[in-house]
């Protein structure tokens, strides 16, 4: 039988109203998979934001002066009293987004913090992964303090006990994102690359 105008009316109406709700309603569920490209952050998002104060890097012996890096966007890795081999990995692919970065290099830097800085010894064994690493200690743990109530808030709301080592800091040096302990370098280099690119097109 065929619709009357009438009919016709309403259902457009009741379409008008409810498809807006019911599509706000499908996203929130867990069959809702879709998340734009440009939207999709590999790592933990920190909100608010934390800002760290840093020291300024330790001299690097492979340069003449500790570069600056006041402005900079900040690829940041803690380690302890040693470096293992997991340690030891995660550096090299450090060390590979850091080149992958290509023409944004220049606005890039990474750090590696610790409470007292790394022995010689070490030191040495991490500037033969990358001699562009820059050392930064934290004799009053102001900046382990608090990456560590970042770890405990991230932990609680994940609901897992993984490790945090590595995260991205603003040219302002806000924790914006972070990562697990064995997260893909692919997927950190994502998220750099279209930070990267943001920053350069607001600076336009």
């Amino acid at each position: 039988m065929a619709m009357t105008r009438q009919k016709v009316t309403l259902l457009a109406i009741f379409m008008l109203f409810f498809t807006p709700l019911f599509l706000v309603i499908l996203m929130q569920s867990p069959f809702w998979k879709y998340k734009p490209a440009m939207l999709e952050i590999q790592g933990l998002m920190i909100l608010p934001v934390v800002q760290l104060k840093l020291n300024d890097p330790i001299q690097n012996s492979n340069s003449t002066s500790p570069r600056d890096l006041q402005g900079k966007w900040l690829l940041l890795y803690v380690i302890g009293d040693d470096c293992n081999a997991e340690c030891s990995r995660d550096i090299t692919a450090l060390r590979q987004i850091h080149k992958a970065a290509g023409k944004n290099r220049e606005h890039l830097e990474i750090a590696i913090l610790s409470k007292a800085g790394p022995d010689p010894g070490l030191r040495s064994r991490l500037e033969a992964i990358y001699p562009q690493l820059n050392f930064i200690d934290d004799p009053a743990s102001t900046a382990l303090s608090k990456l560590a109530q970042i770890n405990i808030k991230i932990a609680a709301e994940n609901a897992d006990k993984e490790t945090i080592y590595t995260y991205i800091l603003d040219p302002l040096h806000n924790v914006i994102l972070a990562y697990h302990a064995g997260t893909n370098p692919s997927e950190i280099n994502k998220d750099l690359k279209r930070l990267l690119k943001w920053s350069r097109l607001e600076q336009k």
